[in-house]
């Protein structure tokens, strides 16, 4: 196949903050609609301000990628949380056990290319600055792939060890969280609302943060790659994944430990929120009486065990970067046979029912070991 031109590459950078509320369903903020448009194109904003449910063009550039599918659990946290403003929340922190040891020791970092999923998962296919027969590729890069050079160096990355406190929670709108004031990791989650969406995460032992500095080497970079990028995601035939699927990871937050949960919307729903956090050893489960919710904790996988040492920061809560589409044109030279292959949609950020959110940052200082 003959070189496809760069200039042909379009680069969107995903929305990893956004500064004003958006109105949610109930119409508890004040901020209008309005602030989505800059994120969207005009036929994607039509299409939300008018509450249709379209699919998305195959060989178009979208804003945003939309899952045309139910209100699952995956869906309506990643929705809820997303608004925090610290990057897209992952359902499954620790990644795809299916991965390489190698891969799943460290996490996902700064450099991944991967697709975010339905199920609120990260799928993994290459680190642009490792080698190709670095073990956490496990031999699987493009074909045409080369690390980019200079291989990232710490002086270009901002870490900050306890971004996130320990027992520090992070909740979307309308959740009250009570604070047992004898055993500082014991929340109680209410609402008033039987009809309430949203999201939950507690971190025991808090989270660090790292993000790129500075990203234009990056961006040059997937500029002359993202063609074949594509081409290797999809199995150099039937199209799979999208055009916008592909993320480049510029920022994470990683912890040792969490526990998360997801109550959808459901219409005509009579019981409130009413679920009850408690930590507990051994890694047994922290979660009591969660009643509709979906919940879920951290615990050493048993099916693959992971060598780590404790406390090791590996299970990526949040996840910053660039989504990366091709143009129409370089789209239809990459995938000629798009029209007839099955289209998946990545889960990028659904937009139905959006609500903003808020952190909530508890009292506790406990570090459990």
């Amino acid at each position: 196949m003959d070189r496809l031109s760069p200039d042909s590459i379009s680069l969107d950078g995903v929305v990893s903050t956004l500064s004003q509320p958006i109105k949610s369903r109930s119409g508890s903020s004040s901020q209008p609609l309005v602030h989505l448009q800059r994120w969207l194109s005009p036929g994607s904003y039509k299409r939300l301000v008018k509450g249709n449910k379209q699919s998305v063009p195959l060989d178009s550039f979208p804003k945003l990628v939309t899952v045309q599918t139910g209100n699952g659990y995956a869906e309506s946290y990643a929705r809820s949380l997303m608004m925090t403003g610290n990057g897209f929340p992952l359902w499954y922190p620790g990644g795809d056990l299916g991965k390489p040891i190698q891969y799943l020791q460290r996490g996902i970092s700064i450099g991944d290319v991967g697709t975010l999923d339905r199920d609120g998962l990260f799928d993994f296919c290459f680190n642009i600055f490792l080698s190709p027969d670095n073990p956490i590729h496990s031999g699987l890069v493009p074909r045409e792939f080369r690390p980019l050079e200079p291989r990232l160096d710490p002086s270009e990355v901002k870490t900050i060890p306890e971004y996130f406190t320990p027992g520090q929670v992070i909740t979307s709108q309308g959740v009250d969280v009570a604070l047992n004031p004898e055993n500082s990791l014991k929340y109680t989650f209410s609402s008033l609302d039987p009809s309430l969406e949203g999201g939950i995460l507690v971190l025991p032992n808090g989270a660090s943060r790292e993000d790129m500095t500075h990203t234009e080497r990056i961006y040059e970079y997937a500029k002359r790659n993202a063609p074949y990028w594509y081409q290797d995601v999809n199995g150099y035939g039937g199209i799979v994944h999208a055009n916008g699927s592909l993320f480049l990871v510029t920022g994470c937050d990683k912890a040792s430990d969490w526990a998360l949960a997801s109550f959808p919307y459901y219409p005509g729903a009579k019981s409130c929120l009413n679920l009850q956090y408690n930590w507990q050893p051994d890694y047994m489960s922290p979660w009591i009486d969660h009643g509709t919710a979906r919940t879920s904790y951290y615990a050493p996988p048993t099916s693959r065990p992971i060598p780590v040492e404790p406390d090791t920061r590996n299970q990526c809560i949040f996840v910053r970067g660039i989504r990366i589409s091709l143009s129409a044109k370089s789209w239809r030279e990459t995938m000629p046979a798009s029209n007839s292959a099955r289209l998946y949609y990545t889960f990028i950020l659904p937009m139905q029912r959006v609500s903003p959110s808020r952190l909530c940052f508890s009292r506790s200082t406990r570090n459990r070991k």
